[in-house]
């Protein structure tokens, strides 16, 4: 896609002169043609295939955080489909955060790693949201409204029919025998016990 350049202009006194200081910011352009979801979900299973995570995970991500607009901004400064803060572009390297391609690939490969980190779906997603500090702290799905929402919306559509999340230190764990170090995270859901998705449901509704 076309990328266009705003320049901002900022004056400042140095010296008893005005400097302008020209400050060039990326932002999407009108012009961009609209791409339809069958042509970004090819991207998708291709990327989520390489980065061994499953693809179905990446879409529902992709339209919890963006609906799948590829230049979408939140307030907070994120970008693109899968609303990439500036920190997490430039980890992942992504240059242009509003180019899809990049986008998913820097958004897949950050959550390969938060599934790697904490071997759990649910506090994966919900580092996605509010930030590994977060969960890290809570040692679990952060007491916040709108993560454990955005948790619940994610896991839904996934196929994970969770009535109830609350932020709570009690989270089902990927079993060791998984080995999810070694395995595609896509691998792992298909090779997880069949009762794990009822073990999630249970738990999240206290039962």
């Amino acid at each position: 896609m076309t990328l266009g350049v705003k320049i901002k202009l900022d004056m400042q006194k140095n010296s008893g002169f005005l400097v302008v200081v020209a400050i060039a910011l990326f932002v999407p352009t009108s012009t961009c043609s609209a791409v339809d979801k069958a042509s970004i979900d090819v991207i998708i299973d291709s990327t989520a295939e390489k980065y061994q995570v499953d693809s179905v995970l990446v879409k529902s991500i992709v339209q919890a955080e963006s609906n799948y607009q590829h230049t979408a901004v939140s307030h907070k400064g994120a970008m693109g489909l899968m609303q990439l803060m500036p920190g997490t572009a430039a980890r992942y390297n992504v240059n242009n955060p509003f180019d899809i391609e990049q986008n998913i690939k820097g958004g897949t490969q950050y959550l390969s790693f938060l599934l790697r980190r904490y071997h759990d779906l649910p506090k994966a997603i919900a580092a996605y949201n509010a930030g590994e500090g977060n969960v890290d702290k809570y040692n679990g799905i952060p007491p916040f409204k709108e993560t454990t929402n955005y948790v619940r919306k994610v896991m839904q559509s996934m196929g994970l029919n969770v009535s109830s999340v609350n932020g709570s230190k009690k989270t089902t764990h990927i079993p060791k025998q998984a080995k999810p170090l070694d395995k595609a995270p896509e691998m792992i859901l298909v090779r997880m016990p069949k009762r794990l998705n009822t073990e999630i449901i249970n738990e999240f509704e206290g039962k």
